[in-house]
């Protein structure tokens, strides 16, 4: 282990030279948390159009019953709304932006004005964040980071930026806060404190921060979901359908067609759920894996017990992309690498062997003739960043749940 001191620097969206010079923050990472999901979902309704026409060839060999154009023009515009969502959902994803139940956010690499950054998320078609509960408190402070969030005081109110009042049972002022320190004018709210709970402070608008844009998508959402409800009811549908048709036709092989379909209707089903239900308890999704970050430090193997409670295990990263995804919460996190088997042969917790590393210039280096057979990211605010350590270290951990999406 070595003794760095090092600054806070910003790690998510990086703006471009033309960003740099207006002052509005517009280049995004590769991040893609979630697309898999809507991926699903548009096969999924890949599926139904394959079904639909299947069902339309075979009816038309045997009827011209005009309910048949009903079902195609239903489906075709049930299609075409799906459409029209998953567009509005993946562009939040192409523009850098993660999703935390239930909303997107984007986190900015620059520093602005409570107005410039409120207008920033205005041109992005959203606002500056509003926090509803504990656990979006605990996921803006996150990123360790001094953000503005979407709270300011007008006529000796503090509101939120969509006219609502603060809700007192809902707010995590810092002790003291707000106090117009030094009698300054400080009507408007950052997250200064981001190691504890109560992390609000008060400050003058024009003080220079980084800040939350959230978009809320609780209409997109439900509407998404009753367009996937819906999709898999016509899906059984043609499904009877198709299948009377074709045994009508008889055609030899139609039951081992309605049983892979049906199959594979589940799986997708499956999936969706999956997905959801991580989604909904605090997991980020990021390119095939979900991932937890915890809240509290623990040693190596404690960290580890957690992860497998949640039928996950600790981290393991493959390249960069998930390197750089892993450092961004900017905390000395435990990662899912070891020697403690064999010492100086370092391999990850599903027994594989080390191959790609990003070990900080001098580590593994069992500092100080210690025992360090522990990996973890250290130097946050860089790549190469790994440090071995001892094992009993308090620190926090990132658990992986690998789903092939």
């Amino acid at each position: 282990m070595a003794r760095f001191v090092h600054r806070e620097h910003d790690y998510v969206n990086q703006p471009d030279a033309s960003a740099r010079s207006s002052g509005q923050d517009t280049r995004v990472t590769a991040a893609m948390p979630g697309r898999k999901l809507y991926r699903l979902v548009a096969v999924s309704f890949g599926l139904l159009c394959v079904l639909q026409a299947a069902l339309n060839i075979s009816l038309r060999l045997y009827t011209s019953d005009s309910k048949t154009a009903d079902i195609e023009v239903c489906c075709t515009n049930l299609t075409c709304a799906l459409k029209r969502e998953l567009f509005n959902v993946d562009h939040y994803f192409q523009q850098g932006w993660v999703y935390f139940h239930p909303s997107f956010y984007y986190i900015s690499s620059n520093n602005s004005s409570w107005q410039e950054s409120r207008a920033d998320c205005l041109r992005r078609d959203a606002d500056l964040v509003i926090i509803n509960s504990k656990e979006e408190q605990d996921f803006t402070r996150k990123f360790h980071k001094r953000t503005w969030i979407g709270l300011r005081e007008t006529k000796g109110k503090w509101k939120w930026v969509d006219d609502t009042v603060l809700n007192k049972s809902l707010s995590y002022w810092n002790p003291g806060e707000p106090n117009n320190f030094e009698g300054k004018k400080e009507d408007c709210v950052e997250i200064k404190f981001h190691d504890v709970e109560n992390s609000w402070n008060d400050i003058t608008c024009g003080d220079q921060n980084f800040w939350i844009c959230e978009k809320k998508i609780y209409a997109t959402e439900k509407k998404l979901s009753r367009l996937v409800a819906v999709s898999f009811g016509i899906l059984c549908i043609l499904q009877a359908a198709m299948n009377i048709s074709l045994r009508l036709a008889l055609y030899s092989d139609s039951e081992a067609i309605i049983k892979n379909l049906t199959e594979e209707r589940e799986v997708w089903k499956r999936k969706l759920s999956t997905f959801d239900n991580y989604s909904q308890h605090g997991w980020v999704y990021f390119n095939h894996s979900f991932y937890y970050i915890s809240s509290i430090g623990k040693s190596w193997q404690e960290g580890r017990d957690d992860c497998q409670q949640r039928d996950a295990d600790l981290i393991i990263i493959n390249n960069k992309e998930e390197q750089d995804f892993a450092r961004q919460f900017k905390q000395r996190t435990w990662i899912g690498l070891t020697d403690r088997e064999t010492e100086g042969i370092w391999t990850w917790v599903d027994g594989t062997a080390l191959n790609t590393s990003f070990w900080h210039t001098g580590e593994p280096n069992n500092y100080q003739g210690k025992e360090e057979d522990c990996g973890e990211i250290m130097i946050y605010d860089i790549e190469n960043n790994w440090n071995d350590m001892t094992c009993k270290m308090q620190n926090y951990w990132i658990c992986e749940k690998v789903v092939a999406l």
